[in-house]
């Protein structure tokens, strides 16, 4: 996983690596950060609360620029859907991590031409919804870089059933 742009310093966040990034149709100006915090010989750092995993984190950057924490049932969201797995030795080691995105969407067919991406960004295509009043995600875009070729690839993952339910 590489850096482009090095650490990035935000208070309350302090040094931190963004990982990827969440952009959405709905509030664009808004987007997602994913990051990561590295110690002094570039290793990622145990999170405090949990010291088999990684420091994975998230925040707002409201209009791009202004630093919003994220509400913890935004969290516990998140957290359901980006599966962080780490191997058996990680704790020593502590130089790689893969995140794993788990999705609703329709998958039939990719899986035969599936592989892993290093991920830039992930953007996510929402509708209103009448009840309740939230959005729901439609459509899923994953781009990046395939690991196994190094070139830029999207991935996009749409609703199975993309049918409107009013109740």
């Amino acid at each position: 996983m590489a850096f482009a742009g090095g650490a990035k310093v935000l208070d309350p966040i302090g040094p931190h690596y963004e990982v990827f990034r969440l952009e959405k149709s709905e509030n664009p100006q808004n987007v997602l950060v994913i990051y990561t915090r590295l110690d002094e010989q570039f290793r990622f750092q145990l999170d405090p609360e949990n010291s088999v995993m990684p420091v994975f984190g998230f925040y707002w950057l409201m209009d791009r620029t202004n630093f919003k924490p994220v509400h913890s049932l935004i969290r516990g969201g998140i957290a359901e859907r980006l599966h962080v797995d780490v191997p058996a030795n990680f704790s020593e080691t502590r130089s790689a991590f893969t995140v794993l995105v788990k999705s609703t969407f329709d998958t039939e067919g990719l899986t035969k031409q599936s592989s892993a991406l290093t991920l830039d960004k992930i953007y996510a295509e929402s509708e209103t919804t009448l009840l309740p009043t939230f959005p729901r995600v439609i459509m899923l875009k994953l781009q990046g870089q395939n690991e196994k070729t190094g070139l830029p690839e999207v991935k996009i993952f749409e609703q199975k059933n993309n049918q409107k339910k009013i109740f």
